[in-house]
């Protein structure tokens, strides 16, 4: 099995309960106090995957990009 290198959000899966705001360990995952929307900025994520073990509804997923092609990984 390939590791990720790249973790993606599906916009619309997403239900901002913010379990993966626990779990990850370099803030890449945050809340908006205002909005109370999670937000995910790809600049901070070093894909260690644990934000696609824990999300209930699978909106984080795990991805192997590789020459420009991205291609879904298991968690």
């Amino acid at each position: 099995t390939p590791a990720c290198n790249h973790v993606a959000r599906h916009d619309q899966s997403c239900m901002h309960c913010g379990m993966c705001i626990a779990v990850c360990p370099v803030s890449a995952l945050t809340i908006d106090k205002a909005t109370r929307m999670v937000l995910f900025d790809e600049e901070k994520c070093t894909a260690c995957g644990m934000c696609t073990r824990i999300c209930p509804v699978g909106g984080m997923h795990a991805e192997m990009v590789t020459n420009g092609v991205s291609v879904g990984v298991s968690a």
